[in-house]
């Protein structure tokens, strides 16, 4: 440690203290996430955590049987409502799907939607991230944590961590991956606010 780190003089309390500050902002800034998220009225929290594309939302949700809050949910995970939101690795639009996803799915017998869909049309990438859930959900037996992971990890990397764990199911420690195991718990924190918040948004949306 240097010997400037080691004084005790003004400057060294001056540290102190805008490190002292800085700790209490961060846990104030905490508090007050935590209370946005749990404490305020749903008319308050609308405002905080507002949501967009919900008629394609539901549409989609509606086609593929999904609940229309884990879809919303998993929009708000990958791409914070962004039509045009592209990742570093590729994936695309609100749903963050890969193009090589996404020309699978349209391959695939049973797609009846577009051949050639726009992964930035919120439509065309809402249907295809539907479609890719529901495929996930019936491969996985309806576990919803085992397929957002999926979906976050590819399905064969979970598959593989399901065979080491001899489970049909995955704890939050069965997770190898951080950024899965962060993805999941997002995902299902957001689909709890939202339908908290807004729990009469989809009741008139048909697809």
């Amino acid at each position: 440690m240097s010997r400037r780190l080691r004084s005790t003089g003004p400057q060294a309390g001056g540290i102190a203290l805008a490190l002292v500050l800085f700790v209490a902002a961060a846990a104030v800034l905490a508090g007050v996430a935590l209370w946005l998220t749990e404490g305020l009225p749903p008319g308050v929290a609308r405002v905080a955590y507002p949501v967009d594309y919900l008629d394609e939302i539901g549409r989609a949700a509606a086609e593929f049987d999904l609940d229309p809050y884990l879809v919303l949910a998993v929009v708000k995970a990958e791409s914070g409502f962004g039509a045009r939101a592209r990742s570093r690795a590729g994936a695309r639009g609100l749903m963050q799907l890969m193009p090589n996803t996404a020309h699978w799915i349209v391959t695939r017998p049973d797609w009846e939607g577009p051949s050639e869909p726009d992964l930035e049309d919120p439509l065309d990438n809402v249907r295809l991230g539907c479609y890719y859930l529901r495929f996930l959900l019936d491969r996985f037996d309806g576990d919803v944590s085992v397929s957002l992971a999926a979906y976050n990890a590819g399905h064969t990397a979970v598959a593989s961590w399901l065979q080491d764990s001899s489970s049909t199911s995955l704890a939050a420690g069965d997770i190898p991956f951080p950024e899965t195991k962060a993805f999941v718990e997002r995902v299902k924190h957001y689909e709890a606010l939202y339908r908290r918040i807004y729990p009469y948004v989809f009741e008139n949306r048909q697809k």
